[in-house]
């Protein structure tokens, strides 16, 4: 990368990426150990604490029912980990199946919160359209309405 590109690191591993992904290494989604992941976004007028707070309780629901593409039932494994920097909210839980789900909260210019959703270490792109369907909605219970 030319020494003027902002964050060299992060434009090579995208290139890098795009490249292996032309060249048929890799399809939209595989992460580089084989696996796939996806995620959802939603941007919500709260502040990045109570949008935490508010995913944490959609999280910890004992209604919550998770369920794989086959229809295989899913529980959580382990407790939620979280930390907190100056510009990251982070929650972080394993699944029964061996994937994680992450939920990374920053605060947009506006004032407002970006939350994301990542589902990691998934199966195949059988389950990426799954997964979408699966946090999306729960994803959307976090509003400041």
């Amino acid at each position: 990368m030319p020494e003027a590109v902002t964050n060299p690191g992060w434009w090579a591993q995208s290139v890098a990426l795009a490249y292996e992904q032309a060249i048929g290494r890799r399809v939209v989604g595989q992460d580089s150990d084989g696996t796939f992941r996806t995620s959802v976004s939603k941007t919500v007028p709260l502040s990045p604490d109570d949008s935490l707070a508010a995913w944490t309780r959609i999280a910890a629901d004992s209604g919550l029912r998770l369920a794989d593409e086959n229809g295989a039932s899913i529980a959580w494994s382990g407790e939620p980990r979280t930390s907190v920097t100056e510009k990251w909210w982070r929650w972080r839980r394993d699944l029964s199946d061996g994937s994680r789900a992450a939920a990374e909260i920053t605060r947009k210019a506006d004032g407002r919160t970006l939350v994301t959703l990542t589902h990691s270490k998934l199966s195949g792109t059988e389950a990426i359209a799954h997964w979408k369907g699966v946090w999306k909605p729960l994803l959307q219970q976090i509003s400041g309405d």
